[in-house]
């Protein structure tokens, strides 16, 4: 067995030893056992208008013919099995993805969760892999240390977790000022096997949260060590100014970030240094009831005009000459990411309702990318007066000119429709 995995399972049974004294193990407990399975089933068609002058578009189409227009289609199921019997819980989530792109079906899965709970006082005890939310910006969390990002046209999908041991000490104060506490210690171990992408290299990172509401403030101190020169840490806190306007706020500082990007001779090359990144966000609820989301988001890990026109200007190249395609191609998917250029701001509103239309919600949401002047704009309406079932459309629309992260996008425009089924 891995070392460090051993190293954590031990760790795991240590503290239930030390912390709860009292507990003994009862076979009887698990006589009345308590399931709760649920999932859905998304069905997904996407309609694209190729940007043919987009140089990524180009380079992923090289030395073919493509239309003017594109598809895809989506299938996917979901679920989420629950097993529950008092202080023993057991979580297992995850998807398929079917893909039908180019005239090509793909499948694809995803684990989400697989972990185990047990609960001694106020400390609950994890292990397996399961799923860490840190962060109270609604489109990017740059204290998610124990987690992956959202998906910017679904921040509320389910995200695919790490291998962790979890503990969790949760317990109300009601001292002073001070409502409430909360301390997260996490364990995330890094190997070929596993969790390879996370730790840059660690075999072995270290993670806390903590938590606190002071003064109808949540005010949250986050913390990663994973070598002798690797360290984050960061805070971040949410508040009500009134009952319809909160204010949310996240910091996080990395000492040894590895940054990639295009020098002037078309080559990717990196360099380590430190980073700040912050997040300020705000929520109002109107009184004719439209919520008001609004966030500036500074990556300093993300790149400047310049780098992102170093890029450009040598794919162009490759593209006008014919060679060296392949490479600029392969590093397509990095200056492709969702955010990376330095900065952005993030805008959504959404009605319930309007105009007494029940069930209706329409929305609009815009990321303007502050570095390049690109922009996508995205209307939406969702309808749930059907049981059991949800439908989503959305219209999307990429804006900005050349050698900028959305004016080079794929596509210039994108229908959307989703129609989910829950079961």
């Amino acid at each position: 067995m891995n070392k460090i995995l051993l190293f954590t399972i031990l760790l795991f049974i240590v503290s239930h030893l030390l912390i709860a004294e009292d507990y003994s193990f009862d076979v009887s407990e698990f006589e009345n056992k308590k399931f709760d399975m649920s999932g859905n089933l998304k069905i997904n068609p996407i309609y694209l208008q190729n940007n043919r002058e987009s140089d990524l578009f180009r380079a992923k189409y090289f030395n073919q013919m493509p239309e003017g227009y594109s598809d895809m289609f989506y299938v996917i199921p979901e679920f989420f099995l629950k097993f529950d019997n008092k202080k023993f819980k057991y979580n297992i989530s995850g998807n398929l993805n079917l893909l039908l792109k180019d005239h090509e079906w793909d499948l694809d899965r995803t684990l989400y969760e697989s972990y185990l709970e047990f609960q001694t006082g106020y400390i609950t005890h994890g292990i397996g892999k399961k799923t860490v939310k840190w962060g109270k910006g609604y489109i990017w969390n740059p204290v998610s240390f124990a987690g992956k990002q959202k998906d910017v046209d679904d921040v509320d999908a389910a995200l695919e977790g790490f291998y962790m041991y979890h503990l969790q000490w949760v317990k109300a104060i009601n001292r002073g000022k001070i409502k409430n506490m909360a301390i997260d210690l996490v364990l995330i171990p890094s190997s070929a096997d596993y969790n390879e992408s996370f730790g840059n290299g660690a075999s072995m990172s270290y993670l806390s949260r903590i938590y606190a509401l002071v003064n109808n403030t949540d005010l949250d101190l986050y913390f990663l060590y994973n070598g002798d020169e690797d360290v984050k840490y960061g805070m971040d806190f949410s508040r009500n100014l009134r009952d319809n306007w909160e204010i949310h706020f996240e910091f996080s500082h990395e000492n040894n970030y590895r940054q990639y990007f295009m020098d002037s001779t078309g080559k990717l090359a990196s360099t380590l240094k430190s980073n700040n990144n912050l997040l300020l966000g705000t929520r109002y609820l109107t009184q004719n009831e439209i919520t008001i989301i609004f966030e500036y988001i500074h990556n300093a890990g993300g790149l400047t005009s310049d780098q992102m026109d170093n890029y450009y200007t040598a794919l162009k190249t490759a593209l006008d000459t014919n060679l060296n395609v392949p490479y600029y191609k392969a590093n397509s998917t990095f200056f492709n990411k969702q955010f990376i250029s330095r900065d952005y701001l993030y805008l959504k509103m959404t009605r319930p309702q309007p105009w007494d239309l029940l069930y209706f919600t329409p929305g609009f949401y815009m990321i303007y990318n502050l570095t390049d002047n690109s922009s996508v704009s995205t209307a939406e309406v969702k309808y749930t007066g059907f049981t059991s079932y949800e439908i989503l459309g959305k219209y999307s629309i990429f804006g900005g000119g050349d050698s900028t992260q959305y004016g080079e996008k794929a596509s210039r425009k994108k229908i959307e429709l989703q129609v989910r089924y829950f079961f």
